[in-house]
């Protein structure tokens, strides 16, 4: 095992890595946002860090990468309870949640590390029952090829419906992107039941076949109140929401 370790490490999927901080978050058009990573040296001998990158695209899969002034030279000490903070400053100019990817290269190991986040987080009020997540949708390759989505979640609280281009698509179903092209696209999510909701989803694209990359949502949602009968009067109740068709 690699001697220096990033001190945290996303639990279902490699591409939602929470090791990378991000604040504010998410971003703020103009404002100063900070990208932070922490590292931590298990071994015998303090480590020297060559080089530290970061970059920053849209939230989705596929997207160009803007990429910050590279970090470094620094040293790490031999002190696996030392956290060796790196940050650098970036300034947004659109809003959104985003991708942020970390490339750390040490002189002692033959290969980088790599630290990724791009987890978008929904505080619902509990009126709500649904919404659209934006993300964007690219081919980085040099010839147009066909790309196809999958949807994961975690249990059976939310619909799920994919819109790609303006267009409705099928888990699995073909879109085809010219070189470099770059879609909107949404997740759409649809409460199912009028219960507190605390639900994941997970949608990874595969281009050409091959795995390209993934995001993921978070959903938090107290229970769905509506009052009867007029707002003010007594007499609150838990209705129960009618649940809405989705494409799945």
């Amino acid at each position: 095992m690699e001697a220096l370790q990033l001190t945290t490490r996303g639990r279902l999927h490699p591409y939602v890595c929470q090791s990378i901080e991000v604040r504010p978050n998410p971003p703020k058009v103009g404002v100063p946002t900070v990208l932070a990573l922490a590292l931590a040296n298990s071994g015998p001998e303090p480590l020297t860090v060559s080089r530290v990158s970061f970059k920053v695209s849209q939230f989705g899969m596929g997207a160009h990468w803007e990429e910050l002034p590279p970090l470094g030279p620094f040293q790490v000490p031999a002190d696996s309870m030392h956290c060796e903070v790196v940050q650098q400053e970036w300034t947004p100019t659109t809003g959104g949640h985003r991708c942020v990817q970390a490339m750390i290269q040490v002189e002692s190991l033959p290969r980088p590390i790599y630290a990724q986040r791009n987890l978008s987080v929904i505080q619902s009020s509990a009126e709500r029952s649904g919404w659209q997540v934006p993300f964007t949708l690219g081919n980085p390759e040099e010839k147009r090829l066909p790309l196809t989505l999958r949807v994961e979640q975690q249990g059976a609280q939310v619909g799920t419906a994919l819109v790609v281009n303006g267009h409705v698509v099928r888990v699995g179903e073909p879109i085809w992107l010219d070189p470099h092209e770059e879609v909107e696209a949404y997740l759409l999510l649809r409460a199912l039941t009028a219960a507190p909701i605390a639900s994941e989803h997970a949608v990874e694209a595969f281009l050409d076949g091959r795995f390209l990359d993934g995001i993921r949502v978070a959903l938090q949602r107290p229970a769905l109140r509506r009052f009867l009968p007029e707002e003010g009067q007594p007499g609150a109740v838990l209705v129960e929401q009618e649940a809405l068709a989705l494409v799945r």
